[in-house]
Parts: structure tokens; sequence; C-alpha cells
């Protein structure tokens, strides 16, 4: 028989445990004990789990997993579709060059929207060189491109807008014409788009377009004048000219524009020829701002009509003419040779300095020795010393006049004798980009 085991508490013993028992453990094993758990704890929280993937699980846990999401509507892949065209890749994204997706013609209208869709990613691409390229891509789909651009111009903003637009003008697409002026009435066209729109309108013979422009230079339209004037010039209606010619002749704010938009319109002699007999015939009767808007008109009409009308006013009281009038004379080589004398005994500093601004935008050999000896005269100095730079290709000889005589007795000999004018070197204080007229 086994022995009984007595389970009850010695004779004598406390029920009290004792003050260290091992259940409790020491205060510092407990504080110990407890810094483990909130540790434990928060490291569940922060720490993240590995949720495997459905090729990481078994066929049984894969059917346990949410559905993947569904496609995107057809409206939304609309959308996305032209967010993205109107968005194209960053400067720092890597495009295939621009003759490798533009190099098989088009031939169907799906290929031309194909064509389109490609394109859009080169018109904001970092090298102005493709996105040239990109438009000219464009308008050589050519006449499959003309019936879409009217849909084409009411939906597209920022580089494609433009791009659209001046492919209109480019490719005479008067069905553009309602699309364009519903464009330029809302607010999303930006400054590349106006201006090539208006250029665009302005060109066509179409009663609506006609109208649109005369409207916009009597401010009737959303249109800024610095978009309406610039696109003016040979294509100009009857009514348009005879607005114009009333803001000029009487002076009225935005003359400056109107005679720049009536001397484009007189570029040739035939349509300068009227428009200069129109003019003497009232200038005289006129005084301050509306005689010399009228002078700025004719200065920028053909030359030789240009200069044979205000040569007979050379000797007029007001700097400002003088200045228009000799500047006109500059641009006809009959009459170089008076705007020469008048650069260097003018009293005016004005007058002085537009004649010879007015060289330095085409400076032929026979002014050359013109701007060398103006070197000397301090007044005028760093405006011959322009025009000697823009001859000699943008290299820059400095301020002494010895160095630019060679350059220019080097090359005339070398004009005679079919050879190639070497290269003068600079002077070392303007190798670094100096301006113009530094001592």
């Amino acid at each position: 028989m086994p022995p009984t085991v007595n389970l009850q508490p010695p004779t004598g013993t406390s029920k009290k445990r004792p003050k260290y028992a091992p259940g409790d453990g020491t205060p510092r094993q407990r504080a110990i004990m407890i810094s483990v758990a909130i540790a434990c704890l928060v490291g569940a929280f922060l720490i993240p789990t590995h949720e495997p993937s459905i090729d990481e699980l078994g066929p049984e846990e894969a059917k346990l997993q949410p559905a993947p999401p569904a496609p995107p509507a057809p409206a939304q892949s609309a959308r996305a579709a032209s967010n993205t065209r109107n968005n194209p890749p960053s400067s720092d994204s890597s495009l295939p060059p621009i003759h490798e997706v533009a190099m098989f013609s088009v031939n169907t209208p799906q290929e031309v929207d194909g064509r389109l869709a490609t394109l859009s990613n080169y018109y904001t691409a970092p090298r102005l060189a493709d996105c040239e390229a990109a438009y000219k891509a464009l308008t050589s789909i050519g006449d499959l491109l003309v019936p879409k651009l009217p849909k084409l111009i009411e939906t597209s903003t920022g580089p494609e807008l433009t791009n659209y637009a001046r492919a209109a003008l480019d490719l005479k697409a008067v069905n553009t014409v309602p699309a364009m002026i519903a464009r330029l009435h809302s607010p999303d066209r930006g400054a590349g788009a106006q201006k090539q729109m208006m250029a665009a309108l302005s060109s066509f013979d179409d009663p609506k377009a006609q109208e649109f422009v005369l409207e916009a230079m009597k401010g009737n339209t959303p249109v800024s004048s610095n978009f309406v004037w610039p696109a003016l010039g040979e294509k100009m209606t009857e009514a348009q000219v005879n607005l114009a010619y009333d803001i000029v002749s009487n002076g009225k704010p935005g003359w400056e524009e109107a005679a720049g938009a009536l001397g484009r319109y007189g570029s040739t002699q035939q349509s300068a020829t009227p428009l200069v007999q129109r003019i003497q015939q009232e200038i005289q009767n006129k005084k301050g701002d509306a005689r010399l808007a009228m002078m700025k008109a004719v200065a920028q009409m053909e030359p030789s009509t240009a200069a044979n009308m205000l040569s007979f006013y050379i000797s007029e009281s007001e700097p400002a003419v003088r200045a228009v009038v000799f500047s006109a004379l500059v641009r006809s080589a009959q009459h170089r040779s008076t705007a020469m004398e008048a650069a260097r005994n003018d009293d005016s500093p004005q007058v002085r300095a537009a004649i010879l601004n007015a060289f330095t935008e085409s400076p032929s050999d026979d002014v050359l020795d013109f701007f060398v000896d103006l070197l000397a005269n301090d007044d005028v100095a760093a405006i011959a010393r322009r025009g000697l730079v823009m001859a000699n290709k943008g290299v820059d000889l400095g301020s002494r006049r010895f160095a630019w005589q060679q350059w220019l007795k080097q090359k005339r000999e070398l004009q005679k004798s079919g050879g190639k004018l070497p290269d003068v070197k600079p002077e070392p204080a303007y190798e670094s980009g100096a301006p113009l007229d530094a001592p």
C-alpha cells in the first residue's frame, strides 16, 4: 500500500508568503519585465509585416485574397489618354529620336490619329530641335490633317493648341475659322495659341475671319492688342486699313502698333504708293503724335517709296521726327550717304543713335569705314562698335580703331583674292563677354 502524502503545511509555519518569493520576483525584475512587454507592443505596431504575393500563396490561400481592381471604364480611359496627351513626359524622360517615330508617311485617318498621339509627346521636348521637327512631321500629314484640325483646336490646350493653330495657317485650313474664333473667346488659351490663331485669321480670305479681326482691332473681343496688331500686314482688308489709318492719322491710343501694321501693309511698291500719297495730302495739317505716327507708318513701308517722301522732312525741328526720317533713309541705297552725314553732324544724340542703330540692323561693307571712324566719338562709339561686331560674325576686337582698321584691311584684301579671312584675336578684356560699351 503506497504511503500517504500529507499536503498540509508543517505545523507552526506561517501562511504569509516571504517578502521576495520566486513567484513575484524582486522590484527590479518586475520593472524589467514590464519594459520588455511595452517594447514588444510598440514593435508590433511599428514594424511592417510582409504580405505574401499571390504567387507565394498556396492554391487554397490564394482563393481567399481579394480580386484585383477592374480596368478603368471607357470614359476614364479616354480622360487618362487626354491627360497624357496634354501633359507630355517631363524633360528628364527619354524619348526615341523624332525621326524614328515620324519616318513613315500616313495614308489613312486611323494612321493620322496614331501619329498625332505620338507627336504630342515631343511638343515640349527638352531640345528645341525636336519640338520643331515634331511640328514639321505634323504639317507633313497634309490634306489628311485638315479635316481633323477644327476638332483638335476645340479640344486641345497648351503647346498642342499652338501647333494646331500654326498648322491651320500653314495649311490654309479655312475650315478652322469657327473653331479658332470660339477658342479666342474661351479662357483656356495661352499666349502662343492666341498669336498663331490671330495670324491665321488675319491671313484667311474669309468674311467671318475678317470681321472678327476688325472687331479685335476695335477692342471688342477678349484678344489682347498685343496679339492683334502684330498679326496684321499685307493681307489687310480695305476696312482694316481704313481703321488703322484713322488711328494713326489722329494719334489715337495704339497709334504705334497701328503704324507698324500700315507699314507692313505697304511692304510692296504697289500697296505703298497710294497709301503714301494719302498721307502726303494730310500730314501738313498734323502735329504732335499724329504727325509722328504718320512718319513712322511711312518709314516702315517699301524702302524707295518711303525714302522718296521722307527725304523732304530731314530739316524737321522735332528730334523724334528726324530720327524716324533718317532711320528710313538708311534703308535706301540712294539716301544712305545723307543718313551718314546726319549721324556725324546732327545736334541731337537721339537722332545720331537712331541712325546708327538702323545701320547695325544691316551692316553692309559700305558703312564699315564709317563705323570705324565713329569709334572715336564717345556719344555713339558703343553703337558703332556693335555694328562692327555684327559684321565680324559676333567677334569683338575691342574699342581700339587700329584693331578694326587692320581687320577691315585684311577683309577687303582677301575678298579681292577670293581667300578666307584669317581669325583676328579679340582683345583679352573682351574675350569673356564684356559689354560692348565697356571702356
